[in-house]
């Protein structure tokens, strides 16, 4: 009986490590996004654009995530 304590308590470590990995994949690949790239809004490649720091963001971000000023949304046709 204790040696399936011991086992179900190993799983359950290993599932929660799993997860954890999962999760910090996720927050790392959002702070990714978040950075944005650098660039001039030359390339319809972008949704959010800083004028004064020339960074491209793939997501809408309403201020700048480096110099908190606003950023402009690109149009879309």
């Amino acid at each position: 009986m204790k040696e399936f304590q011991i086992k179900e308590a190993k799983k359950k470590k290993e599932e929660e490590a799993r997860q954890f990995k999962i999760e910090q994949k996720k927050r790392e690949e959002l702070d990714i996004l978040k950075r944005g790239n650098p660039g001039k809004g030359e390339k319809d490649t972008y949704v959010s654009l800083c004028k004064r720091c020339f960074v491209e963001y793939q997501i809408e971000m309403p201020k700048c995530w480096h110099c908190n000023k606003e950023t402009i949304t690109r149009e879309v046709s």
